[in-house]
C-alpha cells in the first residue's frame, strides 16, 4: 500500500498519507491538491512543501505517476527521483493504534 486514508481523531474527515523515504516518516497529502491515477501510481499537483520542525528546513517534492521527485531546496538536499515506497507495516500499525484508541 503506497497511499493510505485514515480518519483523524481531531477531525471527522480523512487524510491521505504516504511514506517519505528522505524524511523516513509519513507525510499528509492535502485533499485540496489535484490528484489523478491509481493509489499505486498517483500524480498530484502542485508540488508539496512539507513544513517540519527541523532546523535544516522543509521537505519539498513532486509526485508524478507514483514517483517522488525531490526538489533541491529540501532539507535533505536530494534532487533525485524515486518510486513511492510502501508504508512500513510498523508505521501502519502505529497509525491504526493512534486513530482507534
Amino acid at each position: 500500500m503506497k497511499l493510505v486514508k485514515w480518519p483523524t481523531k481531531a477531525e471527522h474527515g480523512q487524510h491521505t498519507y504516504h511514506w517519505c523515504p528522505a524524511c523516513e516518516k509519513l507525510h499528509v497529502l492535502p485533499d485540496s491538491w489535484s490528484r489523478s491515477g491509481p493509489d499505486e501510481a498517483p500524480s498530484y499537483s502542485p508540488s508539496f512543501l512539507q513544513y517540519d520542525a527541523r532546523p535544516e528546513g522543509n521537505c519539498h517534492y513532486i509526485i508524478t505517476a507514483g514517483v517522488i521527485q525531490f526538489c533541491p531546496d529540501s532539507w535533505h538536499k536530494r534532487g533525485d527521483a524515486v518510486p513511492m515506497p510502501e508504508i512500513p507495516e510498523t508505521v501502519l500499525a502505529k497509525l491504526t493504534e493512534e486513530v482507534f484508541r
